[in-house]
C-alpha cells in the first residue's frame, strides 16, 4: 500500500476520532459510555464507505424496476447517514438516535415494500 493512501486512510479515521472527546481521562476510559461512543463512531467510519458502494446499485435497480419509492428511501437513508457522519454540529446522542430511526424506517419499508 503506498503512503498516500495510509495517509489518507489516517487522516479519515482521525475525521472520525475527532468526534469523540479529544483527550478522555483514564475514568472514562474504562467507562462503558465511552466504548459505546467509539464503537459508534468507528461503525460510522465504515458504514460511510459501504453504503455508497451499495445505494448506487440498489437506486439504479429500484428505478429501473420502477419502485420509485423504495429507490427514494435508499437515497434518504444513505443521505441521513451521510450528514450525521460528516457533521459536527450534531450531538453523538443524537446521532445515535437518527442512525437507530433511520435503521428502522429502512427495514419497515423493505418488509412491506
Amino acid at each position: 500500500m503506498s503512503i498516500i493512501k495510509i495517509r489518507f486512510l489516517q487522516k479519515y479515521f482521525t475525521f472520525f476520532d475527532l468526534q469523540l472527546k479529544l483527550r478522555p481521562t483514564e475514568k472514562e476510559v474504562l467507562g462503558l459510555e465511552f466504548w459505546n461512543d467509539l464503537l459508534f463512531v468507528r461503525l460510522l467510519s465504515i458504514l460511510l464507505p459501504l453504503s455508497f458502494l451499495i445505494v448506487v446499485p440498489s437506486i439504479l435497480m429500484c428505478f429501473n424496476q420502477q419502485m420509485y419509492f423504495l429507490g427514494a428511501i435508499d437515497l434518504l437513508a444513505f443521505s441521513t447517514v451521510l450528514i450525521i457522519s460528516i457533521s459536527k454540529a450534531i450531538k453523538l446522542k443524537t446521532k445515535k438516535w437518527i442512525f437507530i430511526a433511520v435503521a428502522y424506517v429502512l427495514s419497515v419499508s423493505l418488509l412491506f415494500i
